[in-house]
Parts: C-alpha cells; structure tokens; sequence
C-alpha cells in the first residue's frame, strides 16, 4: 500500500464518526428536498427523439393535422343498431360533453355527430354540402332512415367513424399538446372529465370502450398506490432473506440502509435539477437499489470473516483494502454503462440516464466508504453460519472440485460457447418496436387493452397518423397536378396490408365532382385543370364552417395532410409502413411543386423512436463492452488480457436474456430499453469479487486449483447470497398489475441469476484454462500454476509471458542440476538496518529484504493474512520480527513463522547469498522454517 493510500486510509477511519454524520446529514437534507419538490409525472412529449425530421413534422403540424394526445371513443349498441332516435341522441350529448373535456381542441373532435362530417347533394339549382348530423339529431323514423342511407353512401363515414354492421360509432378527439405540456391540465383530470361524459350515458343498452395516450397515462398513475404496496411487499421479502443469508441484524440492516441513502442522495439531486420521475421507470429504481444491496452484501460478508481473527476497526480497514478494487470497478462499469443512454437522443432515456449515474455514483459514499465506517465501531460480528449454509458449502465445494477436475473447465467453457450461439441465433428473431397490439404496460386481459381489441374488431385502423404535403408556397394544395400525386400515394398505400385506410382532401373533391355529374360514378375523380379544381374546393369552403376542413389543408392551402389507419402500432407494422411510404415518395415526379413528408401522430413519433433505438442499440452495446474492457485494462495495471477477460460472461448473460425476450415477444421499446443499457454492466461484479479472491488466494498458495476452490467457498458464497436474494425478490413484481414491471422483473432476475452462474462457473474456468498474468502474476513458482489436471500448459500469450516462463523453465533446469536458479536482488548497503526493502522480482511477485545480526533475510512482503507490505511495518532486527502495519500480527523474518496473532498462516521464505556487495535470491521458495541453504557461489 503507498503512503498516500495509508495517509487517505487513516484519515478516513480516523475521522470516522464525523464522516458517518456528515453523510447521514447530508442524505437527510436531500431527503427533505426531494419529498418536497420531487415531480412524478409522465408524458408523450417526452418520447420525442431530437433532431428527428419525423419529430420536426409532427411538432409542426400537430396542433393543425392531428396530436399525439388524442382518444379514440367506441359508442356501441348492445342489440339493434345505431340508428334510434335514442340512441342517436345519446351520440351528440355523448360528443357535446367530449368537446368540454380540459384541453380539448373542438376542431380536432370528429363524430357522426359532429359538423365535419357532412354530406354532399346537388340539384338543378345548387349544391348543398352539410353536416351528417350537426346540430341536431333526427326525431322521426322518416329523419332515422335518411341518415342511415346517407352514411351507407358515405365512403368516408362507413367503416371509419360508423362501423359497417352499424352497431357502433367512434368519437375521435384530439387534445391541445400545449396546454398538456405546460401542465394547465394533467391526465388524471382529463380521465376523470371522460369518466364523467361516459358515466353520463343513461341508457343501459349503450356501452363505450376508450382508449388512448392521456386514458393511458393516467392509468399508469393510478397504478402508483399498488406499485407502491408491492414494493413494500418485496422490501419485506428482502429483509427476510438478508436475515435468513446473513444471520445478524447488521448483516440485514446495513444493505438496505445504503440502498435507502443511495435511493435519497439521487431523489434529492433529481429534484434539484428539475427532472421528472417517471412513473414507469419504478423497476429500473428497484434495479439500481439491488446493485446497491449486493455491494454491500459482499462488504457485510468479508467483514465477518475478517472479525473471526481482527478486531473491528482492522477488519473493516481490511474489508475496505480488499474489496475496493472489485466494488469501484463494478460501480465503474454500472455508471458508464447507464451514462450511454446519453447518447440515445430521447428526453426520457436522457432522464433516466441522469437519474441512474446519480444514484449509482452515490454508491461510492453510501456503500464503499460509509459501511467500513460504520463497521469499524461494530463490537460483534456481523454474521452468524446458518444451518442451511452447510448444503452451500458442500455445493461450492462440489463444484471447485469439479471444476478444477479432469476437463471440468474446458467443459464448462464448451458448454458456454454453445450456449452463447444458440441464444445469440435465437436472439436475432428479437423485435425493436411493441411486439402486440395495444399496450404492453398492460396485461392483455387488462380494460385497455380489451378495449383495443374490441374497437380493432370494428374499426381495424384505429391507431391514427398523417403525412404532410408541404407545398412551400401559399394555394399549393389547390394545384391539380399537387391533388393528383395525393390521390396516388393514397392508392398506393391502400395496397399495404398494415394500412386500413387513408383520407385527404382528394377524398372531398372527388364526391363533390360526381355529385355535380349527377351522381354519375364515371366522375368520381380529381379535375385536370386548375379552374375547375378551384370552384370545387370553392364550394366545399363556402359550404363548411371554421375549422371543418382543418385537417386536410392549413388556411392558406400551402400545406394538406394525408391520414393513414393502421391496423395496430406494433414494431413491424410501423417499419413495413414507413417503408412504403418512402418507397411511394421515391416515386413521385422530381417537378411536383409539393414534398411529401413522413408524419404525425403517435404512431409516427413511436415510428420515430423505434428507428432511434435500432440507430443506437448497436453502438450502445459497442460503448457498453468498450467501458468494460477499458475499466478492467485501467483498473489491472493496464492488462489487456483484463480486458478481455470479463467479456465473455457479458456476453452470455446478454445473449441469453435476448433470446429470452425474443422468445417471450417482448420488445425492445423506450421502457425496456433502460434496463436492458444497466442489464449489461450488471452482475460483472460478480465476476470482479471472484477474480480478486482467487488473486488473494493465489499470493497465498500458488496452486490454481487451491486458489480457485478457496474463491468459490468465500466470495463464491456471497455471490449465491446476493444473486439468489435479488432474484427471489424482484420476482415478486411478477404480481404487479402492469405487465411492463412484471416483465422486467423476469429479466433482471434472469439476468442476475445467468450472470452469478457465470461468476461461478465461466470465471473460474477461464482462469484455470488461460491462467492469465493479471490474476497469477506474484506467485513463487511459476510451474506450481498447473496443477490443474486439465489446465493448459501454456499460459495466455502476452506481456510478460515469455520472461516468467523463462525463469520457471530456468529454476527448473538448475534444481535438476543440484544448484537452484539465481536472480540478483539488490546491493547491500540499499537494505535499511531496521526496515524491510521490498523488491519486485522478475516474474512480478513481491518480496522484501530484512538484515539481522546473523545476516539477510527474504520473505514474502504481504502479509499472510491480507495485503498490507511487511516492508512498511515495524522491524526489530534484534528479534528478526516484523509488524504487519494493519492488525499488528508479527512474523519472524528469519523463519517465516507466525509468532503473535492474528495471524496463524507463515510466509514463504527464500534462500539469499550474498556475493561481494551484491545479494542474490534463489527463485525457489523454503518451507517456512527451514534451516537456511549453506552458501553458494554464483554461478558464473
């Protein structure tokens, strides 16, 4: 340990309780903070990708064309059809009171019995063009039956806004964004205004189904109170399994109190900075709260086995030494991958991505720093061993033996490629976009959701959206040759299976030129010339009021729309459409005075959306892998075999959630796509817990297979603890009302427990087969690595493999010739009287020289029951014993045996000779108190 290290080290241990109290103050202001100015709140707007031209379109041109924020009303008759004086009634009060709703934009309201729908007839006199039904309803039988013949002959009416059994109308109703937006009316008032326009109905035989963005939103904040409750549910859940796995109060209560600071440190901060909390973003909270349990899970465990020789305040130092390297590398890997989502241009994913490096960068005060802290002060142990823990054992032991075994690792590392190219093939079949009709926040057998099935059983083409003409130019719409292009793309699309129907001011013009033929079908078509294209269009505007034709043409003409029915709003639908409709404006006349432009609507901002996650998902995953690589290659020594070494468990545990949601149907959305980002950095730190052990195991026994036994019996059973405590835990979200939790409980239990196994199995055989120099670098003799039955001989090709090799095969060649391998150490007036020096040796292990009356000594420099260097400690060269500076146990330098607990197991010592002014090491280590080798002469 440097200096610096022990000067931060003692600092931070020595103003312990002033940094305990600083912390907790500190998260209780952040606390207060967030409770009073934390926003819980969703909305459409935030779905927006920047600087996306659909996204440019549908801002321009929602508030005119149509918005994001609209509802789609099914007013169906149980018996009979429609066309009831009653029931006809009930449809325009039903429409009246939908126009008063908060933030209802009347233009955007369209109903059998609203003004813009009308009706077109002509006589020798004039033509008359008025509403279907608007302001009145019909009264008598005679009135009943005309109307009913009107919409059988409306193309436009029948099958779009009357279903073509005529037993059900839909009212369809478009909100200010706006005024949404700004927060002059929220969703849930919105729901309760429709609730009651639809509870209003006095007519039994009348039922209604709604659905909708704002009906949705405001389903998903009702859920809030149940998500709550089960969350509570599963925090009890947790603490019973903390207490089952760790035995003690302190091993129960100090994860979850880091989770609960680390949970108020981020609320606190995202209240500061003026960030929404979105309520769906819930199980990714929960998920970035388990990372922070199962930090601190491995804390709480090492503690205790440390407190079995230390006192408290040496064993929590020595937990933090220990695990510092794993648990920062593991918050490292966390951080940046959910930092990624920065990139992805979406608010959302932006938001959560804020709110994630906050409170995942808070883990570094509430986990790594303040539970040594707290630990040090602790008076009792922290663990007790459960009976069930005995099964434990022998299953990790169980499984070092196996592992360790005849082809055990190479077995597992088979097993594993096999398993990573079937799931990625399986993975290829994964959607982007919602993989079913309607919601997936919900269940199928939700009302929503029913609701969506039941209106697409009469209307298929409820999901709504528009592309804009822009004609540049004031009139453009009214030119014959813009009119023709609309009317062709129209027949065009009508072709796509995904598209149910189109409408444009073409579909207006048409009927009115038959009409004036007389009815005469032959006519039913666009006129060539522009004088007659304008008396037409004249007529329709001097027959409609304001606003009616608002949604085909902007007041000027320079701009029209063309609104597509899509059959649902599912990934596939979504590309095939847009595909269709780039293909079809590929295809229009370079001179058209006008440019078709890809589109409005929710079903075009969720288009726009789908493309931004499939632009990124790939570099995202490069990003995620390339931190990875980079964290490990820094935090190693700037390994590269580090860097890669970690990768594989990765990608297993990525591979195979893939190819779980691909075979579940579940998409890769906005919703999903968080917890897939932290999915990728989570559970390595499994892998990083295990790697370090084995690294401290190995300074201690150069046997592998020893090392990777001793690993999988210590770190390996926190992982089981962790890992099966967050996987129990999170699968009670499978209880949670919305499917989206339910969901991405399934994956981050899956994802936990594929990557634990990985930790347990994958690891360790990746580190038997290819042994690599950042694990094993550091041990006495290099060939004592392979005593693995089925390790491979030869080490990972790399920086430093030759050289260490080279001096095993040397130390080898020279004992068989009766004279051990020589290495020179140090001159002798560099060796202090009364401290140690320490030396690094050529194969990177560490030693340290002591001089004692009898002469010079060599010993490993870390202490047998840590980290700490010897050469920093306390040496009296009188007795030959050496202080370790961080629990006090002492060792004889000149026998390497222990001589004053705690500590009980000896070092290895080595042979020094002395030639001149130089020292010499032999490379092969004594037993520890072994008499001293007579001296030898160095070979020349």
């Amino acid at each position: 340990m440097s200096s610096l290290a022990r000067l931060v080290l003692d600092g931070l241990f020595g103003w312990r309780r002033v940094f305990r109290l600083g912390i907790v103050t500190l998260a209780m202001v952040m606390g207060v903070v967030a409770w009073n100015r934390l926003q819980v709140s969703s909305g459409p707007e935030q779905l927006y990708p920047l600087d996306h031209s659909t996204i440019s379109v549908h801002q321009q041109f929602a508030q005119t064309f149509g918005s994001t924020n609209s509802l789609v009303v099914m007013f169906r008759v149980r018996e009979g059809d429609l066309f009831d004086a009653d029931v006809l009634r009930e449809l325009a009060a039903l429409t009246r009171r939908l126009e008063s709703v908060p933030a209802v934009d009347p233009y955007q309201v369209v109903s059998l019995a609203s003004r813009k729908l009308r009706h077109i007839s002509a006589s020798s006199d004039a033509v008359d063009i008025e509403p279907l039904m608007w302001p009145g309803t019909p009264a008598s039988v005679t009135e009943v039956a005309q109307l009913r013949d009107r919409v059988l002959a409306n193309d436009i009416v029948l099958g779009n806004f009357v279903s073509r059994d005529l037993t059900a109308a839909l009212i369809v109703v478009g909100f200010i964004d706006d005024a949404i937006a700004r927060g002059d009316t929220s969703y849930a008032e919105i729901h309760e205004a429709v609730n009651e326009a639809i509870g209003a109905i006095d007519n039994p035989a009348i039922e209604t189904y709604v659905v909708g963005e704002p009906v949705l939103q405001a389903l998903a904040l009702t859920y809030i109170p149940q998500t709550m409750l089960l969350a509570g549910a599963i925090l009890l859940l947790l603490v019973a399994l903390l207490w089952g796995a760790m035995g003690s109060w302190l091993g129960t209560v100090l994860p979850l109190l880091a989770a609960g600071l680390s949970a108020t440190f981020a609320l606190g901060a995202v209240s500061l900075a003026g960030l929404r909390l979105d309520p769906l973003m819930m199980v990714l909270a929960f998920l970035m709260a388990a990372r922070s349990v199962s930090h601190s899970v491995q804390f709480c465990r090492l503690y205790a086995e440390e407190r079995e020789q230390l006192d408290s305040m040496t064993a929590a130092r020595q937990t933090l030494v220990k695990l510092f390297r794993p648990s920062a590398l593991g918050l490292a890997t966390d951080v940046g991958s959910v930092a990624i989502m920065l990139t992805t241009p979406i608010p959302i994913l932006q938001g959560a991505a804020l709110i994630g490096v906050i409170w995942l960068s808070s883990l570094a005060i509430t986990v790594i720093a303040l539970i040594p802290l707290v630990l040090a002060d602790v008076q009792v142990p922290s663990y007790h061993y459960r009976s069930w823990h005995r099964p434990l054992d022998f299953v990790l032991g169980w499984l070092g033996q196996r592992l360790t075994g005849r082809f055990g690792a190479s077995s597992v590392l088979t097993v594993a490629l096999i398993l990573v190219s079937a799931a990625i093939w399986r993975s290829t079949e994964l959607q982007i976009g919602d993989a079913f009709p309607g919601t997936p926040l919900l269940w199928p057998d939700s009302t929503f959701n029913e609701a969506v099935a039941a209106i697409d059983e009469r209307f298929p083409g409820a999901e709504r959206m528009f592309l804009v003409v822009d004609g540049q130019a004031p009139d453009a719409m009214k030119d014959p040759k813009v009119l023709q292009a609309v009317g062709w793309i129209q027949s065009e699309l009508a072709r796509q299976p995904e598209i149910v129907g189109t409408l444009a001011l073409p579909d207006l013009i048409a009927p009115l030129n038959m009409t004036l033929r007389e009815g005469n079908p032959r006519y039913r078509e666009l006129p060539e010339d522009r004088e007659a294209t304008g008396q037409l269009i004249a007529m329709l505007e001097q027959s409609a009021d304001p606003g009616d034709l608002v949604q085909y043409r902007t007041q000027d003409y320079a701009d029209g729309a063309i609104h597509l029915q899509l059959r649902d709003h599912r990934g596939p639908t979504l590309r095939a459409v847009q595909a269709r409709v780039d293909e079809a404006i590929a295809q229009l006349p370079p001179d058209l005075p006008a440019t078709v432009r890809f589109g409005g609507g929710f079903p075009a901002v969720l288009a726009a959306v789908n493309e931004t996650i499939a632009a990124h998902l790939v570099e995202t995953i490069a990003f995620a892998m390339a931190l990875l690589f980079a964290c490990c290659w820094l935090s190693y020594g700037l390994s590269w075999q580090a860097g890669l070494f970690f990768l594989p468990g990765v990608v297993l545990s990525n591979a195979v959630t893939f190819a779980y949601m691909a075979s579940q149907n579940i998409g890769l959305t906005i919703n999903t796509l968080p917890v897939i980002t932290l999915g990728i950095g989570m559970g390595v730190d499994f892998g990083f817990y295990i790697v370090d052990r084995i690294r401290e195991a190995h300074r201690r026994n150069a046997d592998i297979a020893a090392a990777v036994r001793e690993a999988l019996q210590t770190a390996g059973k926190g992982v089981v603890i962790t890992g099966s405590t967050i996987i129990v835990s999170v699968s009670l979200w499978q209880l949670s009302a919305l499917r989206f939790q339910a969901e991405m409980g399934v994956l981050i239990a899956l994802w936990m427990a594929v990557a634990a196994t990985a930790a347990l199995t994958v690891i360790p055989a990746l580190a038997l087969v290819f042994q690599p120099d950042f694990i094993f670098a550091g041990a006495a003799e290099p060939l004592a690595r392979n005593a693995c039955a089925d390790c491979s001989r030869r080490r990972t090709p790399g920086a430093g493999t030759l050289r260490p090799l080279w001096e095993a095969v040397r130390s080898r060649l020279s004992s068989r010739l009766g004279r051990p391998a020589l290495q020179p150490l140090c001159a002798v007036e560099a060796v202090p009287i009364a401290a140690g020096k320490p030396i690094d040796l050529s194969d990177g292990h560490r030693v340290a020289v002591f001089r004692t009356e009898e002469g010079f000594h060599v010993v490993d420099d870390l202490c047998t029951h840590g980290t700490a260097s010897l050469s920093e400690g306390d040496y009296d060269p009188a007795t030959g014993h050496v202080e370790c500076p961080w629990h006090g146990g002492r060792f004889d330098v000149r026998t390497g045996l222990p001589v004053a607990p705690p500590v009980k197991l000896p070092l290895r010592r080595y042979d020094v000779i002395q030639q001149g002014d130089a020292l010499f090491i032999s490379l092969s280590p004594q037993p520890a108190g072994a008499p001293a080798s007579a001296p030898m002469r160095a070979a020349s």
